[in-house]
């Protein structure tokens, strides 16, 4: 049987442990939190500057298109239809280069 000193210090002792554990989880739980709302906070800012930035192109005639690399450009329509034209050429250009190149049939 403990004494009641020992009962007390253990009690104490226990009580303190919670407590910090208690205060850790609050901190965790702040930090998460305050990480979470920086993530919303970065995301509302790339949304707007992306929003900026499709007005601004938008406004001035010109139109979206994704290069073969998988970049945005910003080009006239005209630029467009060069590109297209481009890559419709290179792949004629591939496709009669690959016939001419490739073995006979046994």
């Amino acid at each position: 049987m403990l004494s009641p000193d020992e009962e007390r210090e253990l009690r104490e002792k226990v009580r303190r442990e919670l407590e910090e554990a208690e205060a850790e989880r609050i901190r965790q739980k702040r930090l998460l939190e305050e990480q979470e709302e920086k993530k919303r906070l970065e995301q509302e800012r790339e949304r707007i500057i992306l929003e900026e930035k499709e007005k601004f192109y938008e406004e001035r005639g010109l139109h979206k298109y994704v290069n073969h690399f998988g970049r945005v450009e910003w080009l006239t329509p005209e630029e467009i239809e060069a590109r297209k034209k481009k890559v419709v050429r290179r792949k004629r250009a591939n496709s009669k280069h690959s016939k001419h190149h490739s073995r006979p049939a046994r």
